[in-house]
C-alpha cells in the first residue's frame, strides 16, 4: 500500500541567511544537491534522519563526554550542522551552540588527529550560523597547522594528509591563499609509500582532500587517483557484504559516504547512486538504532549487534553519515532534475528565471517499488527528468501522461517534456530478489537481496529455529525463494515494519524461515546455508 506523506508547514522563526563562501570552486558540479531545507523526507529515510537528530544529537547524555580537545565534538558539529540545514530544530540549535562553545574556548596544545575533526566541526557550525567566533577559532587551528607543517617534517606524511579536506573549507570561506598553499603542499607527498600505506580511515581522508582540492583548483592531477582508489577500495573494502569490522568502522563508512558523494556530485554518473542506496539501506542503517539513534559498535554479518558507549565516538559518525542523506535524494543534473535515492517526500526547485518546481513523491519505498511522483511547475516549462534506474531492478518502468517508458539498468532514464502543474509519473521498479554467495571460506552459504536492502534471519522471529546458522532455503535459485510478505506480529522493542516468508529448511526438516532487513535486525544471521547444504544437515 502506497502511503502519501503528511505535507504541512509549520509556524517556524526567520533565520538569517548563511554566509557564502568567498571563493568560487573552479569545477562545476553535474549533479547539485537540493539544500536540504527545501526537501522533507519521509518512510524509511525520514525516520532514521529523524532518530539520529532526537535520539542523539539533541540527547545531553550523548554530548556529556565530548570536551573540548576530542574528535567527537567536531564531528558533532558536522553531523550537527547538516542535520540543521534540513530542520531548523531549535533544540538541536541549543544542543550545537553548546558543544560549539566548548570547542571554540582557548585551544588547548596542538594535537593534528583532534585538531582535523575541531576545524571541520568549527567551519561546519560557522557555515550555519555565521558565528564568528567560530571561524576565528577555526583560524586559529588553521595556522597552527600551517605552522606545524613547516617545522615538524617528522610529521608530514603522517597526520597532516589527514586534514587536507578541512583546510579546504576553511580557504574557501576566508580565501586566505597560505590555506591553499598548505594543501597543495601536502598533496604532493602524498606518493610516497610512508602516506599510501595506511589505515583504511587515512586513505579515505586523503582522497577526500585531494576530491575538494581537484573541485577547488581544477587540477586533474588530483582527480585521477580518487577515481582509481574509489573503484579499488569497493572491491576490497566495501564489496556488498562487507560488515562494520575493525578496519570498516562507523567513521570509515561516513567517509567512504561522503566520497561517493562526491563523485556523484562531479560526476553525475548514476554508479556512485547505487553505490550509496546500497551503503544507506545496509551498513549504515544497520550500524544504527533506528529507535535510540545510537550507534551500535559491532555489526556483524551473522551475530549480535553491540550498543556504543558514548564515549568511542561511533554515534557522532554515525550521525554524520546519516544526515548526508537529504543530499543524495534528489537535485539538479544540468538544466533538469534528478532523482537518486527513491522516498516519500517533498522538494522545492528554485530554478531563478526559470521559476519554481514542486516535486510531491508517494511511496512505500523499499516495502514496493511503486512511485507516484507529483509534478507542479509554476508555468509550464520543459526541462529533463531523470530518473535513477537501479542495477538490480529486472524491470523499471515510468508512465506519464499515456507515455511509456521503459529504464536501463545501472543508467538514468531521462524524460525531457514539457511538464504541467497537475502532470503524475507513476513508476513501477521490480523489487528483485537475488541470492549472494559468501565470499569467505564458507562456501556453502548465501544471502539473499531483495530490492536495495540485504535480507536476515532474525532470531527474535523464528523461535523455532534454535541454531541459526543450521537454517536455509529449500532452493537458491531466486525464482524459487518466493519472498512472500509476512503480517507479522513484532517483539515490542521491534524497529522495522518489513518482514518476508520463504519456504525453508532446519535440520533437513521443512521450516518457514522469516527474514527481515538486515539494517532493523539485532540478533540475527544475514548468511544462509545453501538448499544442499540445509538438506545435508539432517544426516549429521
Amino acid at each position: 500500500m502506497i502511503r502519501l506523506l503528511c505535507l504541512f508547514t509549520l509556524a517556524m522563526p526567520m533565520f538569517a541567511d548563511p554566509p557564502q563562501p568567498v571563493i568560487v570552486n573552479a569545477v562545476t558540479d553535474l549533479y547539485r544537491p537540493l539544500p536540504a531545507d527545501q526537501e522533507k523526507l519521509g518512510g524509511v529515510l525520514g525516520e532514521r534522519i529523524r532518530a539520529a537528530r532526537e535520539g542523539y544529537l539533541e540527547n545531553p547524555a550523548e554530548r556529556s563526554l565530548f570536551g573540548s580537545a576530542g574528535s567527537q565534538a567536531g564531528r558533532f558539529l558536522e553531523a550537527a550542522a547538516n542535520a540543521y540545514d534540513y530542520s531548523h530544530d531549535p533544540n538541536l540549535k541549543t544542543a550545537m551552540d553548546q558543544v560549539a562553545k566548548q570547542v571554540i574556548s582557548p585551544q588547548s596544545p596542538a594535537d593534528l588527529s583532534a585538531d582535523g575533526d575541531k576545524l571541520l566541526g568549527l567551519v561546519a557550525y560557522y557555515r550555519v550560523t555565521g558565528n564568528q567566533g567560530a571561524l576565528a577559532s577555526a583560524r586559529k587551528v588553521g595556522d597552527s597547522l600551517v605552522d606545524q607543517w613547516g617545522k615538524r617534517v617528522s610529521t608530514r606524511n603522517e597526520a597532516s594528509a589527514n586534514v587536507l579536506a578541512q583546510m579546504i573549507y576553511l580557504y574557501r570561506y576566508t580565501g586566505e591563499s597560505r590555506y591553499l598553499d598548505f594543501c597543495k603542499s601536502v598533496a604532493g607527498v602524498l606518493h610516497e609509500p610512508a602516506v599510501l600505506d595506511q589505515h583504511l580511515e587515512e586513505k579515505l581522508f586523503r582522497l577526500m582532500g585531494l576530491i575538494e582540492l581537484y573541485r577547488t583548483t581544477g587540477d586533474n592531477a588530483y582527480y585521477k587517483p580518487v577515481v582509481t582508489t574509489w573503484a579499488q577500495l569497493r572491491s576490497t573494502s566495501f564489496p556488498p557484504l562487507s560488515p562494520l569490522t575493525e578496519e570498516v568502522t562507523p567513521c570509515s563508512l561516513t567517509l567512504w559516504i561522503q566520497l561517493t558523494l562526491n563523485l556523484l556530485r562531479l560526476t553525475g554518473q548514476p554508479q556512485y547512486g547505487e553505490e550509496l542506496e546500497r551503503l544507506i539501506y545496509n551498513q549504515l542503517f544497520a550500524a544504527q538504532d533506528p529507535k535510540t539513534g545510537k550507534s551500535f559498535a559491532s555489526v556483524p554479518m551473522n551475530g549480535v549487534k553491540t550498543i556504543a558507549s558514548a564515549a568511542d565516538g561511533c554515534g557522532a559518525n554515525e550521525a554524520e553519515g546519516v544526515n548526508e542523506i537529504p543530499h543524495a535524494v534528489w537535485g539538479r543534473y544540468g538544466r533538469g532534475l534528478a532523482i537518486i535515492l527513491y522516498s516519500s517526500g517533498r522538494a522545492t526547485f528554485k530554478l531563478r528565471r526559470r521559476g519554481t518546481i514542486q516535486l510531491y513523491a508517494e511511496a512505500a519505498y523499499p516495502s514496493t517499488g511503486e512511485i507516484l511522483l507529483h509534478v507542479e511547475p509554476d508555468h509550464d516549462i520543459q526541462f529533463p527528468l531523470r530518473l535513477r534506474v537501479p542495477e538490480w531492478t529486472k524491470s523499471f518502468v515510468a508512465d506519464v501522461d499515456g507515455t511509456h517508458l521503459i529504464g536501463q539498468r545501472g543508467e538514468f532514464l531521462t524524460i525531457i517534456r514539457e511538464w504541467k502543474r497537475g502532470d503524475t509519473l507513476k513508476i513501477a521498479m521490480d523489487m528483485t530478489v537475488r541470492t549472494i554467495r559468501n565470499p569467505g571460506p564458507e562456501a556453502d552459504e548465501i544471502a539473499i537481496q531483495r530490492g536495495p536492502q540485504i535480507l536476515a534471519l532474525a532470531k527474535a522471529l523464528n523461535p523455532g529455529i534454535p541454531e541459526l546458522a543450521a537454517a536455509g532455503p529449500i532452493s537458491d535459485e531466486p525464482a524459487h525463494l518466493a519472498l512472500a510478505p509476512r503480517d507479522t506480529k513484532y517483539p515490542a522493542n521491534w524497529s522495522g515494519d518489513q518482514s518476508y516468508a520463504i519456504r525453508g529448511q532446519y535440520q533437513g526438516k521443512p521450516m518457514e524461515l522469516i527474514l527481515v532487513p538486515f539494517a532493523d535486525a539485532v540478533n540475527y544471521r544475514v548468511f544462509l546455508k545453501t538448499a544442499a547444504a540445509a538438506s545435508r544437515a539432517s544426516d549429521h
